[in-house]
């Protein structure tokens, strides 16, 4: 399959998993699809886009805050710098997704739910699209500020939580916030010591 195929294979998963997320859980839920094919045919290429967007977005406008602002100021990067951020992007994603995936599968006890096969990282792939589709707009810095829109990714993750772990409806919610700040954490403690490598 052709690079861009692969890609535009994604969209309408991302369409509907963001548009009608109850529904398309419902279909999420009674898939087959293996661990390697959810990495491979979906987390790894939408990361890798995401983190490409932000790549190019860096090299052609020079600044985070775009070439003319960035000019102004003073403020330049070199290459190696956005090199760097779309490589912690990545691995970034990749992990978060491990993380929570994980997460799902620990914590599910806890909450009365339950977790089979690869349900955690079902939950976790296609919960983090909002986050990873949001990362699309660092192509043009200055719509950076619109990555906020990810934060939809924990709604995702509290629908898809319900869906596929059948957790009760009054312990989705401290079982979604429990993964999230958890997630949150250890993602804050990678990012410095990504940076202290680089």
């Amino acid at each position: 399959m052709a690079v861009a195929d692969m890609f535009l294979a994604l969209i309408p998963r991302i369409r509907r998993i963001l548009f009608n997320p109850k529904e398309e859980w419902a279909v999420i839920a009674g898939e087959t699809t293996g661990s390697g094919a959810i990495w491979t045919g979906y987390v790894i290429p939408l990361a890798a886009l995401s983190a490409l967007a932000g790549l190019v977005g860096g090299l052609v406008f020079g600044s985070p805050l775009g070439s003319v602002m960035g000019g102004a100021l003073g403020i330049s990067f070199g290459v190696r710098y956005y090199v760097q951020i779309a490589i912690a992007g990545f691995v970034g994603s990749v992990v978060g997704v491990a993380l929570v995936s994980w997460l799902v599968g620990v914590l599910a006890p806890t909450f009365g739910a339950k977790c089979e096969g690869n349900t955690g990282l079902k939950v976790a792939a296609y919960s983090y699209t909002a986050a990873l589709v949001a990362g699309l707009f660092a192509i043009i810095p200055m719509l950076s500020v619109l990555g906020i829109l990810g934060l939809y990714s924990i709604y995702l993750l509290f629908l898809g939580l319900k869906a596929l772990t059948g957790v009760s409806e009054e312990k989705a919610i401290p079982y979604t916030a429990t993964i999230f700040v958890a997630g949150l954490v250890v993602s804050l403690a990678a990012g410095a010591l990504f940076g202290r490598v680089f």
